[in-house]
């Protein structure tokens, strides 16, 4: 049977594998919207500034 010492490596273990696949993910996300046409270094396509820039100014 485990004791707490081999559960709390194991969960440590978990959250970092956790962390790692979270990282990778947000990696991934982040290019593929590269990828996308009208992609900006902002964020947002370049449609969407217009419009912000438009309501921002009233």
């Amino acid at each position: 049977m485990l004791d707490n010492k081999d559960l709390i490596k194991a969960i440590k273990a978990l959250t970092l594998a956790v962390k790692e696949l979270t990282e990778e993910l947000r990696y991934e996300r982040e290019r593929e919207e590269e990828e996308k046409p009208g992609y900006s270094i902002t964020g947002i396509s370049p449609e969407e500034f217009l419009i912000k820039a438009a309501v921002t100014r009233g």
